[in-house]
């Protein structure tokens, strides 16, 4: 099954989906041919929780797999996703169950692409200013992180944005999982409220913005 689309921001005929067990796929002629974008990965890497495009490379790419309580691996290509190197991050991420109907939680930082940024399935929030070399957790350990958004203010809104990083974050509790219909999620997390977080002091730390018990929150 399909899951997710991206679009590269930089150039719109670039196009990437992926899916529960057959990786990614792209297109680079806006959807008229597709290769698969797996390199040699196979077996678990190829359930993909999220996918994301450099704001300025397209050839650059970041994906997120694995399939829940086996844990999961994340990966950059710098030529399309024909080679893949692993990056050294302890994450979990769910690339087949519920939470991979969710949006996307790796995310590049639209100003410095270098800072990139990732959610999980219960193992927090984090964030990493060297390309994926190293990584500092912000938090959110116990919460689901259905969504990771970086607004592009600093395009639209220059004023308000001040030079800065916006973004958003959202997490949805065990209970509103099942309602995807994709079955209960195999990581069971300690959270009952689904909220939502904003990032507004250039990638430094998290502020609910959002908090609610009677829905789940999937996407942003």
């Amino acid at each position: 099954r399909l899951t997710g689309v991206v679009l590269a921001p930089s150039d719109a005929r670039v196009v990437v989906v992926r899916s529960t067990a057959a990786g990614l796929i792209r297109t680079e002629d806006g959807g008229r041919t597709w290769t698969a974008a797996n390199g040699d990965l196979a077996g678990d890497d190829l359930a993909v929780r999220s996918v994301a495009v450099h704001p300025g490379d397209s050839r650059i790419l970041l994906r997120a797999g694995g399939r829940g309580a086996g844990g999961g691996r994340l990966w950059k290509s710098a030529d399309g996703g024909k080679r893949w190197t692993a990056l050294p991050f302890e994450g979990d991420f769910d690339g087949a169950g519920p939470s991979a109907l969710c949006g996307e939680v790796v995310a590049f930082d639209l100003r410095d692409p270098r800072t990139i940024y990732v959610g999980c399935e219960s193992k927090g929030f984090w964030r990493s200013a060297d390309g994926g070399a190293t990584w500092k957790r912000l938090g959110l350990a116990g919460e689901r992180i259905t969504a990771v958004t970086v607004w592009p203010w600093e395009r639209h809104y220059p004023a308000p944005a001040r030079g800065r990083t916006h973004l958003c974050v959202t997490t949805c509790p065990d209970r509103w999982m099942a309602l995807l219909g994709r079955g209960d999620p195999t990581v069971a997390t300690a959270a009952t409220a689904s909220r939502g977080y904003i990032l507004a002091d250039d990638g430094q730390s998290l502020s609910v913005a959002d908090e609610r018990d009677d829905t789940g929150l999937y996407n942003v």
